[in-house]
């Protein structure tokens, strides 16, 4: 079963956006706001202590989906929306083999087809398709068994996990029929 993860810090006109854009799959929204008090109808909100961190609150909710049952997870940003179709084109591409699978993010800056990392640690956007070594937490498909390595509070966490995975064997790679806007 596939449910969604929304952590939030603070943009909730964009989280309600977010949350739209997810269908009637399970979601759980994570409360990460420094005052908290976020109340949805029909979500489960599960509320951080408050300005704990995007690892630390997609970890909360990865918990809380594997609760329900959830084998796979999408992470999606509060400022992330999910063109129609998009969850259930990854959905369908998802394999044992892969460990993370992302949609094109389209950002003000034109799309993002998942982040690459020379041999010798320069990290940069791909901005055309193509073999990537990191996709971005903004909006990513995986296991909901996997975590976040909470030590990176806001920041290069998404390039962690995949590091892991792909260590694992696993996959990491975009399906460019799924889209995604990410205001960023």
């Amino acid at each position: 079963m596939l449910g969604v993860v929304i952590p939030h810090h603070s943009q909730r006109d964009a989280l309600m956006r977010a949350a739209a854009s997810v269908g009637n799959h399970p979601l759980v929204v994570v409360d990460d706001s420094a005052d908290g008090g976020l109340r949805l109808p029909d979500v489960e909100v599960v509320r951080t202590a408050g300005s704990q961190g995007f690892a630390h609150a997609v970890n909360r909710g990865l918990a809380s989906l594997e609760s329900m049952g959830c084998t796979l997870a999408m992470i999606l940003n509060d400022d992330a929306v999910l063109d129609s179709g998009a969850l259930d084109m990854l959905h369908a591409a998802w394999s044992p083999t892969d460990g993370a699978l992302a949609p094109v993010l389209h950002e003000p800056s034109g799309p993002v087809y998942g982040i690459r990392v020379s041999s010798w640690g320069r990290v940069q956007l791909a901005t055309q398709p193509g073999p990537v070594q990191a996709l971005s937490g903004a909006a990513l498909l995986m296991r909901a068994s996997e975590r976040f390595d909470e030590r990176y509070r806001h920041g290069f966490e998404d390039l962690e996990l995949c590091r892991r995975l792909t260590q694992r064997g696993l996959r990491v790679r975009v399906v460019e029929d799924a889209r995604c806007i990410h205001e960023a």
